[in-house]
């Protein structure tokens, strides 16, 4: 439509004249408001279009453009409507933005991406359907990529297509894709599967995947994963609600799944921010001995026996396993660096980087005497150097720590099922967690610990995993196997429900399932 639209805008725009629309004027973000005159075509008012034509309308002095604006355009009725901005870029006049195409529900904000340099003298609605559009107004503004809509109006910009519409429901979009450190962010109108499908400029797949979406909720796929793509289907049988890439933030947002397939860290760590929990970190580090030099001192302090709450020398723990994924609090992480800090202990500097980290993002902050306060969030890690398999069982299972330090309701909940326990239940985790190597004497430690292992794997894989764990324990302590064996034929029944309870909790307030922290699956990538 485009090409064949260009002949007529031309047309248009040299061949007819009109006075300047009385109480209606183009309004910029720097304050300015420019006349527009409308070229009339005998039929329509200067705000409507009736169907199957086109209304040009002309600016009194041209509209500069600016990099990270948008040129605003509002409308509405129930037609297929197209609209362009033309100007002047280099001494004739031609199309300045690409051209929003969609299809009215009712209400609809279309945002024409402007460039530096960009001098918009015309702005083009074209109707190619059968009923009447009304133009409400033209502005600028900063720019909004992809697609936004609500009961009765749609946002969308020039780089996006709405590719199926009914009934003012939308449910497939294709979008231009961001930059690499933006990250695709979706939102449904209803609960269901949503499929991603990215493609380079032939049409090639690069990237595909299916996700279990809810209501209420955003799913949030770093860009990094469609590798060298140019545009993402999105497509969804409840409706997309909104979708766009969101870029100028500290750490690209991630559906917990999607990390598990993005690209290997090209430094230490690669860094996200848990699309659930916007303040959580994720690191994702490149191997075990790395995620030891920042966090491995950390883990002795905050969780094993014998070292709690005090700092090791590296001399101590160098021959000790720390852990293979991590999680800590805001008042975990406070209390390790200000013990450094208090006792001027000599920290690495990796140690003092992720400090220093940690307050960029505001997990820690400082009071105005120079101490460290606690902030908000969490953080939790895992490693590729862990398999597949792991990596998605570490990262559930750190995601629900992460969910009990931020989350009071779902620690009181963990805490009232611990102090449930019947004596046979308490004394299999108990041990448990000492085979583990917790501090068993640290009863806070111990709920949290409960909780996660509870929800780390599907209810469904719950009893098959502890009668594996079972057997393992029997062989670690054979003079107490026959107690360990009765032990766990009650611990398992009442994890059973213990683990239905947690879900339930999870499923109602964070749209989470026990062993699916994350929404992402069927991914196939073709970098």
């Amino acid at each position: 439509m485009l090409a064949s639209l260009w002949v007529l805008v031309l047309v248009l725009a040299v061949s007819c004249e009109q006075a300047y629309i009385d109480g209606f004027a183009l309004s910029t973000a720097q304050g300015l408001t420019v006349r527009l005159a409308r070229d009339a075509d005998g039929r329509d008012s200067p705000l409507e279009v009736s169907p199957y034509a086109t209304a040009l309308y002309r600016l009194e002095t041209p509209l500069q453009g600016y990099d990270g604006e948008d040129l605003i355009v509002s409308l509405s009725g129930t037609s297929a409507v197209e609209v362009l901005a033309c100007g002047d870029t280099s001494g004739k006049e031609e199309l300045v933005s690409t051209g929003v195409e969609l299809l009215l529900p009712a209400a609809v904000e279309a945002r024409l991406r402007l460039f530096a340099g960009a001098a918009v003298s015309s702005i083009a609605v074209v109707n190619s359907g059968p009923e009447t559009i009304t133009v409400h107004g033209f502005e600028t503004g900063a720019s909004c990529s992809g697609y936004e809509s609500a009961p009765g109006f749609l946002k969308v910009d020039s780089t996006t297509r709405i590719l199926e519409h009914d009934d003012g429901m939308v449910s497939s979009v294709r979008l231009r894709i961001g930059q690499a450190d933006s990250s695709l962010v979706v939102a449904v109108a209803q609960s269901g599967k949503v499929d991603v499908a990215a493609m380079n400029g032939s049409g090639m797949p690069l990237f595909s995947a299916t996700a279990d979406a809810r209501a209420g909720t955003v799913l949030a796929i770093p860009a990094v994963a469609f590798g060298a793509g140019e545009t993402v289907d999105l497509s969804s049988a409840g409706g997309i609600r909104s979708a766009h890439f969101l870029y100028d933030v500290p750490a690209p947002l991630a559906d917990l799944h999607a990390v598990l397939h993005l690209p290997a860290p090209e430094g230490d760590y690669s860094l996200y921010r848990w699309d659930a929990l916007p303040a959580t970190l994720v690191f994702d580090f490149k191997d075990y001995d790395t995620q030891d030099r920042y966090l491995k001192r950390l883990a002795f302090f905050a969780e094993k026996p014998g070292f709690r709450g005090r700092l090791a020398t590296d001399t101590e723990i160098a021959p000790l396993h720390g852990w293979n994924a991590h999680d800590y609090s805001t008042k975990t992480l406070r209390a390790f660096f200000a013990e450094a800090i208090d006792t001027a202990f000599p920290l690495n500097a990796d140690e003092m980087s992720f400090m220093e980290l940690l307050l960029d993002y505001g997990v820690l902050k400082r009071d105005e005497d120079g101490s460290l306060l606690e902030g908000q969030g969490a953080v939790i890690s895992i490693s590729r150097e862990s398999p597949a398999y792991l990596r998605r069982v570490f990262i559930d299972h750190e995601a629900s720590h992460a969910v009990f330090f931020q989350d009071s309701e779902y620690r009181a909940l963990s805490a009232a099922l611990w102090n449930g326990l019947d004596p046979a239940s308490r004394r299999f985790w108990t041990l448990h967690f000492k085979w583990r190597h917790y501090d068993v004497l640290d009863e806070y430690l111990c709920i949290n610990e409960m909780q996660a292992y509870l929800v780390q794997q599907p209810i469904s894989a719950l009893s098959g995993y502890y009668e594996a764990l079972t057997r393992r324990l029997m062989d670690a302590y054979p003079d107490n196997a026959s107690v360990i064996e009765e032990d766990a034929a009650t611990a398992i029944s009442g994890m059973l429900v213990n683990a239905r309870t947690l879900e339930e909790y999870l499923e109602g307030r964070w749209g989470l399932n026990a062993g699916a922290f994350g929404h992402l699956y069927n991914v196939q990538t073709h970098r």
